[in-house]
């Protein structure tokens, strides 16, 4: 029977319309701020909606990795920075000995319409783990 022996460190990061880290986003709460906002025509929607978007630009400021020439949507661009801030935080080696447990309530839904320029295998969420 296999037994974990030990575990060493938990680290976490959050992306979200209130901040681009885990301690953003919980002062953003205490502070009674929230990332909803009305977008009026949204997608070409005939109506007004109401929701917490994080805008194009900002999140393309955040998100730099020059060293990097493959295309990412924007959650998987968001998984990759917020992986990243996780590994720089706890400055840990990656191994095979080393677990890493992401979490989102996203997927690339976007993929299914008929004009994304990437193939629709990506909304599977085994593929975004890859």
């Amino acid at each position: 029977m296999f037994r974990m022996k030990e575990t060493f460190i938990s680290h976490n990061n959050i992306i979200s319309p209130l901040g681009f880290s885990s301690v953003e986003v919980v002062d953003a709460i205490e502070n009674n701020r929230t990332g909803l906002e009305c977008y009026e025509n949204f997608q070409n929607l005939n109506y007004s909606i109401t929701a917490a978007i994080i805008e194009d630009e900002l999140f393309e400021k955040k998100f730099k990795n020059p060293n990097c020439e493959a295309q990412f949507t924007k959650l998987e661009k968001a998984m990759i920075a917020s992986v990243q801030s996780v590994l720089d935080q706890s400055q840990i080696e990656i191994t095979e000995r080393v677990g890493l447990i992401v979490s989102t309530t996203k997927g690339n839904i976007e993929l299914l319409e008929n004009n994304s320029s990437f193939s629709q295998e990506r909304t599977y969420l085994w593929r975004l783990g890859e």
